[in-house]
């Protein structure tokens, strides 16, 4: 490509790695040969093949009977185990682990590595869900896995909607929160997650709240067998009291007896 539109230049350098329709002139010149002008261009021909795939991606995990899988499971004990997919840099697993950090709660991350953004996330964060699969088999319980990226343009964003991710997470043992897009769309990960945070500072705090809730309830729990232990030691030295005054009785009765 020879030539482009100057007011086209930054809007094109967006779309790296994105199809695109665009509308072309074909020129040759006797002593420079073929040249190829571009004169316009459209973005809304990728997002139609991505609203596509979108779709078909959907239809499968629906047939294979799987698309409610994740949201439909059970933590069973409180989220003080986590495994987050990130980049390193991120905004995103900064506020997360900053969040978790200064709470009162005893909650222990691990970090797996993966480009949230741009031609090779998806590859990235597949193996990063293979390490969690494999660390869980061999000594850690993770109650969580939190997918994080916050930041970066849209364009980079298309590997949410493939099928592949969608059904690892889908497949994943424990529930899975995606916290990867702050706009009003959901991608198809979103919509098979455990639960979809509008931001990785939402995804902190509904983690913190599941945690206090399971904080209150063990804490009524808790207050429920103490009160219960009380009032049957209470019953039982009431019982033992009124025993011991029988045999007390019965020794007065034999000593006036003799």
């Amino acid at each position: 490509i020879s030539y482009c539109r100057e007011r086209w230049v930054a809007s094109l350098e967006q779309l790296v790695w994105a199809q695109v329709c665009v509308h072309v002139t074909c020129t040759f010149h006797p002593q420079y040969g073929f040249s190829l002008s571009i004169d316009e261009f459209s973005a809304t021909y990728a997002q139609g093949l991505e609203q596509q795939q979108r779709a078909r991606a959907r239809h499968q995990l629906i047939t294979a009977g799987i698309f409610e899988h994740n949201k439909q499971k059970k933590i069973g004990l409180p989220p003080l185990r986590i495994a987050i997919i990130s980049s390193e840099n991120a905004a995103g697993y900064e506020d997360l682990s900053t969040i978790l950090a200064q709470s009162p709660y005893f909650i222990t991350t691990s970090f797996y590595s993966a480009t949230v953004h741009g031609n090779t996330a998806k590859e990235e964060i597949l193996r990063a869900f293979s390490q969690i699969e494999k660390d869980m088999e061999q000594w850690i319980n993770y109650n969580l896995i939190c997918v994080v990226r916050w930041g970066g343009a849209k364009d980079g964003f298309f590997w949410s909607n493939y099928f592949e991710l969608a059904q690892k997470i889908c497949t994943s043992v424990v529930p899975v929160i995606t916290a990867v897009w702050h706009t009003a769309d959901q991608s198809l990960i979103d919509e098979v997650a455990w639960y979809a945070a509008k931001t990785p500072s939402d995804a902190a705090h509904y983690i913190l709240a599941s945690v206090a809730a399971y904080d209150q309830l063990i804490t009524k729990r808790y207050a429920g067998i103490w009160q219960r232990l009380q009032l049957t030691a209470q019953h039982l030295l009431e019982r033992c009291s009124m025993r011991m005054h029988a045999v007390k009785d019965l020794l007065q009765q034999g000593t006036e007896q003799y």
